[in-house]
C-alpha cells in the first residue's frame, strides 16, 4: 500500500533537485545577408548547454537541439506511474556526470527463480526514464536489472523502444503520451523474466562458451597465446567472471551472460559506476543480450 506521506516527501526532494536547461551560443557562422532589408545577421550554429544553476557546460549542441526540461518530464512520469498504480515514494533521481544525463528510477516487483544450484535467484527490474543533455545520449525508458547474487546491473537495450525520442524541436509533445510508455515497459518485464527462465533451463559446455566469447568480444581462444599481453589479462578477466557466475548458477546460458554482466560491472571502467547504463559497459551488455537471445 502506498504511503501518501512518503509519496509526497519524495516527489519533493526530487523536484527540489531539479533544474532548467539553458543554451547559450558559442559561436556562429559566416555573415548571412538578407537582401530584402540590406542588413547582415550572424547566425548562430552552436550552443553550450547549462543548467540554470550554474556550473559546468553539460555539453556542445547544434541548434536544431532542444533541450529536454527534466521539469516538465517529472511531472508527466509520475502521473504516469500514479495512473498506473506504482509507488512515487519509491522513485530514484540520478545525475550522471554533473547533468549531463538525469535519470528517474522505480523499482518493480522482483523476479524470482531456482537456478541449476538448486538456490533461489532475485533479479530487481528496474524502470528507467533517461533524459540526454549532453547532445550525445538520447531521451529514452527502458528496463534494467540488477541480480542480487553478485550486484550485476544492466540495462535492457532491447526494451529501450521506437518511442525513445532526440532532444530536437517538435519532439516536446510526446511526453505527454508517457503513460503509454510506461505501460509498454511494463509489458516487458514479462518478456524478461520468461528469458531469464529459458536461458536457466539451458546447459552449455566450453563450446558454447568459446563460441560465444567469439561472436560477443571477438575473441578466438584457439589464438589467445598470439595476443598481447593486455589482451591477454582482459580475456583472463573476463573467463574469471564467466567462471564465477557458473558457479553460481550452474552451466547454463543465465550463468553465461551473467560472466558477461560482472565482467561490464566489475572489471570494465569500475571508476564510472555508470558505465552500463551510457558507458563502455552498456555497449559490451549490449552484444551480450544479442547474442543471447538468438542462443535460446
Amino acid at each position: 500500500m502506498t504511503n501518501i506521506a512518503s509519496a509526497n516527501e519524495n516527489v519533493a526532494k526530487i523536484e527540489n533537485q531539479l533544474f532548467d536547461v539553458l543554451m547559450l551560443p558559442l559561436g556562429v557562422t559566416e555573415p548571412t545577408w538578407l537582401d530584402l532589408v540590406g542588413e547582415e545577421f550572424n547566425v548562430v550554429d552552436t550552443f553550450g548547454v547549462f543548467k540554470s544553476t550554474g556550473g559546468n557546460q553539460l555539453g556542445i549542441v547544434g541548434n536544431r537541439f532542444q533541450p529536454t526540461q527534466p521539469k516538465a518530464v517529472f511531472q508527466a512520469f509520475c502521473d504516469a506511474i500514479l495512473n498506473y498504480g506504482l509507488d512515487t515514494a519509491k522513485m530514484r533521481y540520478t545525475e550522471v556526470k554533473g547533468g549531463e544525463v538525469v535519470r528517474f528510477s522505480i523499482d518493480l516487483e522482483p523476479i524470482s527463480y531456482i537456478n541449476l544450484r538448486k538456490q533461489e535467484d532475485v533479479t530487481i527490474p528496474t524502470l528507467n526514464l533517461q533524459i540526454g543533455l549532453n547532445g550525445k545520449v538520447t531521451t529514452s525508458m527502458f528496463l534494467s536489472t540488477l541480480r542480487l547474487i553478485c550486484t550485476n546491473g544492466a540495462k535492457k537495450s532491447f526494451t529501450e523502444f521506437a518511442t525513445s525520442f532526440k532532444n530536437v524541436k517538435g519532439n516536446q509533445g510526446k511526453i505527454v503520451g508517457m503513460f503509454d510508455d510506461v505501460v509498454r515497459c511494463m509489458e516487458e518485464v514479462t518478456d524478461v523474466k520468461e528469458l531469464y527462465a529459458r536461458m536457466n533451463k539451458v546447459e552449455i559446455n566450453q563450446d558454447v562458451v568459446n563460441t560465444y566469447l567469439k561472436r560477443v568480444a571477438d575473441i578466438d581462444m584457439k589464438l589467445y597465446n598470439e595476443y598481447a599481453k593486455v589482451k591477454q589479462n582482459s580475456i583472463d578477466a573476463m573467463n574469471k567472471s564467466i567462471e564465477l557466475e557458473i558457479g553460481r548458477t550452474g552451466a547454463t546460458l543465465f550463468g553465461l551472460y551473467n560472466g558477461l554482466t560482472h565482467y561490464a560491472n566489475h572489471e570494465i571502467n569500475t571508476k564510472d559506476k555508470d558505465s552500463v547504463f551510457s558507458g563502455v559497459g552498456s555497449k559490451l551488455i549490449a552484444k551480450a543480450e544479442k547474442v543471447m537471445l538468438e542462443l535460446v
